[in-house]
């Protein structure tokens, strides 16, 4: 851990506003093309939608903002406001019967959708859901039986966080491990904070992590969620 390249990074994502957190946030492509279905799904139904999403967004058929995104929402814009958790299934089943995977990510949509935590999000509040964000989250980890810093795990919850923030929630309690990727690999070397014979996933979390505490003393609202979208967006391809 290279302490001189964390203060460096840290004097300068410190200054930013949270208008700019906002904007990086904003510019995802689950946010981008997420708005739509925003405004005609009820609330329970794009959050759910949106978690669902979530948690097949892994070894896709190309880049997430070409092949899946805008795919899923063009399905979701094509077809009848599902009414029931049931009819999310029957919505999304099609479209991931043509996916790499196929029949891990089915049987991840039906572990989900048919699971206590979907009916508990189709019914709550945004609030609610807010406050429980992190019993949310260890609940989501149990029912997928996976680790709660699997990847897969706590980018679901940044989807879950997205939804929520795009329906106004804005207090939302947070303190989850970055979702590490070959992405977020890179960049923490290439900004200097790890050694390459350094970068486990434990030993990322844990630097970003501390990199955070220190933004959040000037901007509490800022969670991982801004600080993974403000790297994945400044790493590169």
């Amino acid at each position: 851990m290279h302490k001189q390249a964390i203060d460096q990074i840290i004097d300068t994502l410190k200054n930013l506003s949270y208008q700019q957190w906002e904007a990086y946030l904003k510019t995802e492509p689950e946010w981008q093309y997420g708005l739509p279905i925003k405004e005609v799904y009820p609330e329970n139904v794009f959050i759910c939608f949106m978690l669902t999403a979530g948690l097949n967004d892994y070894q896709l058929k190309g880049k997430a903002e070409i092949v899946y995104w805008p795919k899923l929402m063009d399905l979701a814009k094509r077809s009848e406001i599902p009414q029931t958790l049931d009819d999310l299934i029957n919505l999304l089943e099609p479209f991931y019967q043509k996916e790499r995977l196929k029949k891990a990510k089915i049987a991840r949509l039906h572990r989900f959708l048919e699971s206590k935590l979907a009916e508990y999000l189709w019914q709550a509040e945004k609030g609610e859901i807010a406050v429980s964000f992190e019993h949310v989250w260890k609940g989501l980890a149990r029912t997928m039986k996976q680790p709660p810093h699997k990847k897969t795990i706590v980018f679901a919850m940044k989807c879950l966080f997205i939804a929520i923030r795009m329906l106004g929630q804005k207090e939302i309690k947070c303190d989850m491990p970055i979702p590490v990727d070959s992405r977020i690999k890179k960049i923490t070397l290439e900004y200097g904070l790890l050694g390459e014979n350094e970068l486990t996933e434990k030993a990322i979390q844990h630097v970003w992590n501390m990199v955070l505490k220190e933004i959040q003393k000037r901007n509490p609202y800022v969670n991982i969620f801004h600080l993974d979208s403000y790297l994945w967006q400044n790493a590169g391809d």
